[in-house]
């Protein structure tokens, strides 16, 4: 299947796994029939190839101008008829500049699909991006986003994932499934929603992989690190799947579901290349934790939709 930004560049650049631990099968994923996950939508962009805050230089450098010309950006999950969650780390600079450049797109299964009256595209209205997110750490990586209209509910392929009870807590090997457009082992730019059916790691187990790996891939970088901070066992949760699957870049914001419809985590961050999870586990923002957030900033944001939550 897919997998994760790390945007954190010290995690990013240590969770280079060696290509010997990775089969062909890279992500392992399954094609997604449609609407197979109607609370899943994408974030794309309105055109925004040159960011003003980024110095005229770096629009030159190839890598940075083609991730900002590229119109899908990251996943989200449907939890109210005006609300989308995605990682903060979506959320690229200011969040009141963001609102003009984002839109979400939801009744789909497809990134590209021209004349297809299925799909709807939403302005967005505003957005709320949790505060604890550090240029070192990836706690917090949590975002709001509210849009101008509603979803229907009244179609088949538009529905919302359910929030769980507050401080929620889950239940090592529970089942979830990751449905994302991020890239797979056969596709660097996918065109399809790709799904994974994983399961829940034990947090402590899952902080003393990503610590050893560090530890032993860089040694150097780790004695600065605070292990507790990367796998925070409060706002983080891991999951796990078969050697040779897991998520990948472009799942990012992407949700972690049960069978029941309950959102349970964001996907944040992982090892790449990517499908290495049982190797070391992917992590996702845990969403019980931040129900609280989630509903204060729903109430600041439209009141009105609280008695519908």
């Amino acid at each position: 299947m897919k997998h994760i930004l790390v945007v954190t560049a010290i995690i990013f650049s240590f969770a280079q796994l060696t290509e010997a631990k990775v089969k062909s099968r890279v992500h392992g994923g399954s094609k997604a029939t449609y609407a197979m996950f109607p609370y899943l939508v994408y974030l794309r962009r309105n055109g925004w190839n040159k960011p003003s805050w980024l110095p005229s230089l770096i629009h030159y450098v190839p890598v940075i101008s083609d991730w900002f010309m590229t119109p899908f950006h990251c996943g989200g999950v449907i939890i109210n008829k005006r609300f989308v969650l995605t990682a903060a780390h979506c959320i690229i600079g200011d969040a009141k500049s963001e609102v003009k450049r984002l839109e979400v797109v939801a009744g789909t299964n497809k990134l590209k699909h021209p004349d297809s009256p299925n799909v709807q595209a939403y302005a967005v209205e505003s957005i709320a991006v949790h505060t604890v997110p550090g240029h070192l750490y990836l706690g917090g990586d949590i975002a709001l986003i509210k849009i101008k209209n509603y979803f229907d509910f009244s179609r088949f392929d538009v529905a919302r994932a359910k929030l769980p009870p507050a401080n929620y807590k889950v239940s090592e090997n529970t089942r979830v499934t990751i449905g994302g457009w991020g890239i797979t082992e056969k596709d660097n730019e996918p065109l399809h929603l790709h799904y994974l059916n994983m399961q829940v790691a034990n947090i402590k187990l899952c902080h003393s992989s990503w610590k050893t790996y560090v530890q032993g891939e860089y040694p150097i970088v780790s004695k600065v690190l605070n292990f507790d901070k990367i796998i925070d066992q409060e706002t983080m949760m891991c999951v796990t799947a078969d050697e040779g699957q897991g998520v990948c870049n472009g799942d990012s914001g992407s949700g972690a579901v049960t069978s029941d419809g309950i959102v349970l985590g964001i996907v944040s961050f992982g090892a790449t290349p990517c499908g290495n999870s049982d190797v070391v586990p992917d992590v996702m923002t845990y969403v019980p934790h931040y129900v609280h957030w989630i509903r204060q900033q729903m109430l600041a944001m439209l009141p009105q939709v609280m008695s519908s939550t």
